[in-house]
């Protein structure tokens, strides 16, 4: 907001929490596993929130799902040998509970999983 002109547009495209508290906490600690930088996820309420409460106005929005392969996912973050087999573990786990196995899915050899993805575009209209 500060370093943004009047009429100038502000976007934010990041992945948001997911519905359900269950499979929201896993994947939270699945995160931090993956990365322990990880904070949290915002939902999607939290941005849009966000921008009303900055009184920018919102142009556009739209809801994503990708999918990610879960090998290529893991290389943006380093481990130690014994977090990469917790983190292994976990998901073993994970791929048994009844809920959070329909986020994941094989595509041939490969492990997939889905996330949710918000992009959300507003214009500032106020001078600060």
């Amino acid at each position: 907001m500060r370093c943004c002109n009047r009429h100038g547009r502000i976007s934010v495209q990041d992945i948001v929490a997911y519905d359900d508290a269950g499979v929201n906490d896993f994947f939270e600690s699945f995160e931090r596993l993956v990365d322990p930088s990880h904070k949290v996820t915002c939902s999607k309420s939290f941005i849009l929130d966000l921008y009303q409460q900055n009184n920018i106005n919102i142009l556009s929005t739209m809801d994503v799902t990708i999918d990610l392969n879960l090998i290529d996912y893991l290389k943006h973050a380093v481990r130690s040998e014994k977090e990469t087999v917790i983190l292994r573990h976990f998901i073993k786990a994970g791929l048994k509970d009844d809920a959070i196995k329909n986020y994941f899915y094989f595509k041939g050899k490969d492990l997939f999983f889905k996330r949710n993805v918000f992009l959300i575009l507003g214009q500032k209209e106020t001078i600060n």
